[in-house]
C-alpha cells in the first residue's frame, strides 16, 4: 500500500495531470411518509483517487422536522421519523480530501417529499348497481405513498372485478340483493388499509302493472300501480296522455277519483327510483256507462237435457253478484250468484218468466225480466245401422222423436263410409260403398228451436269376398287337417271344389270347408275351390297341394377303433326311397393348436358322401365301401362326425337335430415311431420321430451301450426339451402336422464313436413316459 501511494505522490511531484472533482452518485431521494421511519444514504465517487475521504454537508434548505443529517463513513445519511408532511428542497455538498490535502468538491439539489400519513380509502359508499347491467365505480384514496394497488380481500357477489392500479370496480352483477365487498389498498412502500363496502344490487326497474280495470261513470275508482326492481323510494308521474276526467295519479302510484264521463283513455306512466332510474308503461282505463243487464231472454231448454246459459251485464265494476228478485226458474234449474249462469237439467215442460238482479262491487244494481221455455226432449230413435258391402247399393233412413219441426241432420263427428251420403232434411243414408272397413260416426239432429240430439252409430262395409287359404303341404303317411278360410263378403258361406282332385287319402267336407285325412304317397296336385256368400257373391281360387315325403327313421353313426377306425352309417329301419347325404368331420383340440391331418382315408378330405338305397338300411360311401376309415389326429381333443345334408330326390329330409357322433382322444404319454443313428465327424447324431398328443414335451433320456473292451465316461444323458417343443408347437406352421415331430440330437465323442453297439431312447411329457425304444448303429 505504501509503495502504491508513493507512486501516486511521485506522479504529482512530476507534474502529472490534475485530479477531477468527486462525482455524486445519488440521483434522487426516496419519498417518506408522515410518522414512518426514514433512512437513506448519499454516495459519491472519484476513480482517480485511491481511498478518498468524503465529507458531506447540507448547504441549502431545511430538513423536515424529525429528520437529521449525519456524515458517516464517507456517506451522507438522512435518518429519523418525519413529524410533518410536505415537499422540501435541499442542496447537499460533498468535499473530497486525500490525507490532509483538499482535492475538490461537488454539490447536488434534491426534492424530498413526505406524504401525509398512512394510506386510507376515502370512498365509503358504493353507488347501487342493477342486476344484469354493466357497473362501474372508482374507489379513491389518500395518504400513503403512491402509486397504489387495489385488491379484493373478499366479496360475496360474482361478476365483479377491481382494477389493480385504478381501483375501479367493474362487471355485470348477476344476482340482486345486498352484498359486502372487502377492499385492500396498498401503497408503494407496503402500507395498506382495508375497508368493507356495501353494494346494493337492484333488479331492473319495471312497472309490474300491465292493465287496469275499467270503471263506471259516477262510481268511485281507486287502483294502485305496482313497481318492481330498482331501489325505493319510488316516484310516479304521468308522462303522456290523460287520465279519465275526475281521476288523478298520486306520486305514490295510486290512481283514484270519481270519473265523470265515458270513454277509453290511453296514457303512459313513468316510474322513478332512488337511483334516478326510469321505467315506463302504457296503460288504458275505459270508463263505461252504469250497470245494465244486457240479456233479455234465454234460449229454450229440453226436458232431461243439461242446460247452461249465462245472463250478461255491462257497465258497473265487476265482480257482479246475481240474484232472483221475483218468480222462479223451471224445475231443475238454478242461478249461480257469482257468474250469472242458469244451469241444471230441467225435468218439466214449462214456460216461465223471472226477474233477475245484478249488483256490482261498487254497490250499483240493475234488474231485468227474462223468460225461459222448456220443451220436450229431441231424441234419435235409430239405435243401429245394418252392414253394407263394397259395390252393393245401400239405403237406410234415420228416425227421431220430439223436438220442433223442421229437422236438420248432420254428421257431427267422424265420417260415413266412402260412397255414402246423408240427406240433411230426410235423414236418409244412401249410396254404394267403395271401400271395406268399419266407419264410426256421430249423427246430430237439430230442430227449429235449435234443440239438438246426437247418437254414435257405425256401419260395417264388408270387403269383397276372397279366399285367403293358399298353397299348402302335407306329409305322406301323416294325418292332415286344414280348414279353408275366406274374408269379406257376408256370411254364411257355401264351399265347394269346382275342378281338380285332392291327393289320395285326403277328403273335403263342403259344410265345414275342412280338408282332412292321411295322404298315402308323395306328389303334387291342383284344385280349384269356390265360395258363395249370403249376398250371392262368388269367389274362386286355384290351390296347389304338395305331399312331402316323411322324415327318415333314426340315423346312427358308428365309429370303430384302431389306427384308422372305420366309420359306418345306418338307418334304424328301411326307407321307401333312396337317401343321399354328406358326413362332415370337425376337430376341437383340447390342448391348443390344431391337427390338419384329420381326414377320411379315401380322398383325404373332411367330407364324405353316402347313399342308402330304398328298402335298405346300410349306407354306402362314394368308393362303394360300407365304411369310411379315418386318418386320426395326433393331438388330444374331440372329433365330431356330423351329417350335414340328407335328401331323398330333391327334397331335404334333414331332421331338426342333425345326427352326430363324437370320438374323444385323451391326452397321453408320447409315442416314439422311429429312431435312427448316424456317424458324424467327431461324434454321431440320434434322430427320434414320434408324436405327443399333449403338444408339449418335458425331456428325453438317452442310454448308450459300448462294445466289449470299451467303456464310456457317461452312458446316460437327459436332455430338457420343454422350451424347444413349446416354441415349435406354438407356431401355426406345426398345425399341418398335428403333434408329429422329428428330434435330432448330436453327440460328441472323444475317442472311437463306433464303439456304440446299441442305444435306447425314452421321452417324457406331462402325461407320462414312453417305453424305452432300442436302436442300433
Amino acid at each position: 500500500m505504501k509503495r502504491r501511494l508513493a507512486v501516486a505522490m511521485l506522479a504529482l511531484a512530476a507534474g502529472g495531470p490534475a485530479l477531477a472533482a468527486p462525482t455524486i452518485l445519488t440521483a434522487s431521494l426516496p419519498t417518506g411518509a408522515f410518522q414512518q421511519s426514514y433512512y437513506t444514504q448519499l454516495t459519491a465517487t472519484d476513480p482517480n483517487v485511491l481511498n478518498p475521504t468524503f465529507i458531506w454537508s447540507l448547504t441549502n434548505g431545511l430538513l423536515p422536522a424529525g429528520l437529521n443529517f449525519l456524515n458517516s463513513n464517507n456517506f451522507g445519511v438522512i435518518t429519523g421519523t418525519p413529524t410533518v408532511a410536505g415537499t422540501f428542497y435541499l442542496t447537499f455538498t460533498v468535499q473530497e480530501n486525500s490525507g490532509n490535502t483538499f482535492i475538490g468538491s461537488a454539490f447536488q439539489s434534491y426534492t424530498l417529499t413526505i406524504t401525509a400519513g398512512p394510506p386510507s380509502i376515502t370512498l365509503n359508499t358504493l353507488p347501487p348497481a342493477v342486476q344484469g347491467t354493466q357497473y362501474s365505480a372508482t374507489l379513491t384514496a389518500s395518504g400513503g405513498v403512491p402509486p397504489y394497488q387495489w385488491t379484493f380481500v373478499s366479496f360475496d357477489t360474482q361478476g365483479l372485478s377491481i382494477g389493480f392500479t385504478t381501483g375501479t370496480i367493474t362487471g355485470v352483477p348477476p344476482t340482486p340483493g345486498i352484498f359486502f365487498l372487502t377492499v385492500q389498498l396498498t401503497d408503494s412502500v407496503g402500507a395498506s388499509a382495508r375497508q368493507t363496502l356495501q353494494l346494493f344490487v337492484a333488479t331492473p326497474l319495471r312497472v309490474l302493472t300491465t292493465s287496469l280495470p275499467n270503471g263506471s261513470s259516477g262510481t268511485f275508482y281507486s287502483q294502485a300501480l305496482s313497481p318492481g326492481g330498482g331501489q325505493p323510494p319510488y316516484t310516479w308521474s304521468l308522462l303522456t296522455g290523460i287520465l279519465p276526467p275526475g281521476l288523478q295519479l298520486s306520486p305514490t302510484g295510486v290512481i283514484s277519483g270519481t270519473p265523470s264521463g265515458n270513454g277509453t283513455y290511453p296514457f303512459t306512466v313513468q316510474l322513478l327510483d332512488f337511483g334516478k332510474r326510469v321505467a315506463q308503461a302504457n296503460l288504458v282505463i275505459t270508463i263505461g256507462p252504469g250497470l245494465t243487464i244486457t240479456t233479455s231472454s234465454l234460449p229454450d231448454g229440453t226436458v232431461g237435457q243439461p242446460y247452461s246459459q249465462t245472463i250478461a251485464a255491462s257497465g258497473g265494476l265487476s265482480p257482479y253478484v246475481w240474484s232472483i228478485v221475483s218468480g222462479s226458474l223451471p224445475s231443475g234449474l238454478a242461478l249461480d250468484s257469482g257468474s250469472g249462469t242458469v244451469s241444471g237439467t230441467p225435468n218439466t215442460v214449462s214456460t216461465l218468466t223471472v226477474t233477475v238482479q245484478v249488483t256490482d262491487s261498487l254497490g250499483g244494481s240493475a234488474q231485468a225480466n227474462i223468460a225461459i221455455n222448456i220443451r220436450s226432449s229431441l231424441t234419435i230413435v235409430t239405435s243401429a245401422l245394418p252392414d253394407a258391402a263394397v259395390g252393393s247399393a245401400y239405403s237406410q233412413t234415420l228416425a227421431s222423436s220430439g223436438g220442433l219441426a223442421p229437422l236438420l241432420w248432420s254428421i257431427s263427428q267422424g265420417a260415413l263410409p266412402a260412397g255414402l251420403t246423408l240427406n240433411v232434411t230426410t235423414g236418409a243414408i244412401a249410396g254404394t260403398p267403395s271401400f271395406a272397413g268399419a266407419s264410426s260416426f256421430t249423427v246430430t239432429v237439430t230442430d227449429a228451436s235449435r234443440q239438438t240430439a246426437s247418437k254414435a252409430l257405425a256401419i260395417l262395409v264388408a270387403s269383397p269376398l276372397t279366399i285367403t287359404t293358399g298353397d299348402f303341404t302335407a306329409t305322406a303317411g301323416v294325418a292332415f287337417s286344414l280348414t279353408l278360410a275366406a274374408s269379406g263378403g257376408t256370411p254364411p258361406y257355401v264351399w265347394g271344389i269346382s275342378s281338380g282332385s285332392l291327393p289320395a287319402g285326403l277328403r273335403f267336407d263342403p259344410g265345414s270347408a275342412l280338408i282332412s285325412g292321411t295322404p298315402t304317397a308323395p306328389g303334387s296336385s291342383t284344385i280349384t275351390v269356390a265360395i258363395i256368400d249370403a249376398r250371392q257373391q262368388v269367389a274362386s281360387k286355384t290351390i296347389t297341394v304338395t305331399v312331402n315325403p316323411p322324415l327318415p327313421p333314426a340315423l346312427t353313426i358308428t365309429a370303430g377303433t384302431g389306427a384308422q377306425p372305420p366309420v359306418s352309417i345306418a338307418l334304424a329301419s328301411a326307407y321307401f326311397g333312396d337317401v343321399s347325404g354328406t358326413l362332415t368331420l370337425s376337430f376341437n383340440s383340447s390342448v391348443g393348436g390344431d391337427d390338419q391331418m384329420l381326414a377320411f382315408a379315401a380322398g383325404g378330405g373332411r367330407t364324405a358322401t353316402f347313399t342308402i338305397r330304398a328298402s335298405t338300411t346300410q349306407a354306402v360311401f362314394a368308393n362303394g365301401a360300407t365304411s369310411a376309415p379315418l386318418l386320426m389326429p395326433t393331438v388330444a381333443g374331440t372329433i365330431t362326425l356330423t351329417v350335414t345334408s340328407l335328401r331323398t330326390g330333391n327334397t331335404d329330409i334333414m331332421p331338426a337335430t342333425p345326427p352326430s357322433r363324437t370320438i374323444t382322444i385323451d391326452p397321453a404319454a408320447p409315442v416314439i415311431t422311429g429312431v435312427a443313428f448316424q456317424q458324424q465327424p467327431g461324434g454321431f447324431t440320434v434322430t427320434v420321430t414320434g408324436y405327443s398328443n399333449t403338444r408339449e414335451m418335458a425331456s428325453a433320456q438317452f442310454h448308450f451301450v459300448p462294445a466289449s473292451n470299451n467303456s464310456f465316461a457317461t452312458s446316460d444323458f437327459t436332455v430338457q426339451l420343454g422350451p424347444a417343443f413349446s416354441t415349435y408347437y406354438q407356431s401355426s406352421a406345426s398345425f399341418a402336422f398335428g403333434s408329429l415331430f422329428t428330434l435330432t440330437m448330436p453327440f460328441t465323442v472323444q475317442g472311437n464313436a463306433q464303439a456304440v453297439v446299441s442305444y435306447t431312447v425314452t421321452l417324457t411329457n406331462t402325461k407320462g413316459t414312453t417305453p424305452p425304444t432300442q436302436g442300433n448303429p
